[in-house]
């Protein structure tokens, strides 16, 4: 009958939006804790408004516009946020057992913009094996810090850091990035183009797009007012909503639940208005 093709197309369409929800395995690796302005969330082929309490996966892509910005933190304990007008995507996020603690490692990608993170964990279960934030023309290689990175439109990377040390190379990355985040440090064949300069608390350098590395500079007035004006109250925030991770987890069950919830009412709403539209005992629709 076409009414139950109808019926069955409506709820393939649930399944599928539901499937979105989630990644591949399903596992959550970070929540949203706070926006700002207008962003999206790309997951597989559908795009999900970011919110408070809303889960991040592998493979998921962060668009943020004009004004706007995102915070989250890992499961792990690592924050960031993801400034205006960027394109952020998570690529991996491996853990492997050492010892008494989970050793964590984690790869992002920055095609444009900009991204805060405080690559602190929860000491007492992780350690941090490697935080890799790839852009078009350096790769930064991190081991806990408080850094900012920015892209700009001629795909040049500044990188300055508020604490701690990281390791920035220049360089084109493999597109299967995945295959480089856990390359020992004597691999020359990380990169096309290999070069390396350490950064150090309140210093920042600049990668240009031709893979020229200026000399490690002080923090400009505008990366000091920077950290002023966002760093220090992101720091006292990250540290915050650590603490308060079981709870931001307890919320993303609950974000999941009430999202299934609301769309499975919206389905059962155009199902019921189909079969009150076209009559189940219509014979015209019966064949």
């Amino acid at each position: 009958m076409m009414y139950v093709k109808h019926i069955v197309l409506i709820f393939s369409f649930l399944s599928i939006f539901i499937n979105n929800l989630c990644c591949n395995d399903d596992t959550p690796i970070a929540v949203i804790t706070k926006v700002k302005g207008s962003s999206v969330v790309i997951r597989r082929n559908s795009k999900i408004k970011p919110q408070p309490a809303a889960p991040i996966f592998v493979n998921d892509k962060i668009l943020t516009f004009s004004s706007s910005y995102v915070e989250l933190i890992f499961d792990v304990g690592i924050t960031l946020r993801i400034e205006e007008n960027t394109v952020f995507e998570v690529k991996t996020f491996f853990g492997e057992s050492r010892y008494r603690k989970q050793r964590v490692n984690i790869g992002v990608k920055i095609n444009s913009g900009s991204t805060l993170v405080d690559t602190k964990l929860l000491e007492d279960i992780y350690e941090l094996g490697s935080f890799v934030m790839v852009t078009p023309s350096a790769v930064a290689c991190v081991r806990g810090t408080v850094f900012y990175l920015r892209v700009d439109d001629a795909q040049t990377t500044d990188v300055a850091v508020f604490d701690g040390e990281l390791d920035c190379y220049t360089g084109v990355a493999e597109e299967d990035i995945e295959k480089i985040f856990f390359a020992d440090e004597e691999d020359v064949g990380f990169y096309e183009i290999r070069k390396k300069v350490s950064v150090t608390k309140d210093k920042q350098v600049t990668v240009s797009s031709d893979f020229t590395i200026s000399a490690v500079t002080d923090l400009s007035f505008d990366m000091i007012e920077f950290k002023k004006s966002v760093v220090e109250n992101f720091i006292k925030q990250s540290k915050k909503n650590r603490e308060n991770l079981d709870k931001w987890k307890k919320e993303r069950v609950q974000w999941f639940r009430k999202q299934k919830e609301e769309f499975k009412n919206e389905a059962y709403k155009y199902k019921k208005q189909f079969i009150e539209e076209f009559g189940i005992e219509n014979k015209k629709y019966k064949k």
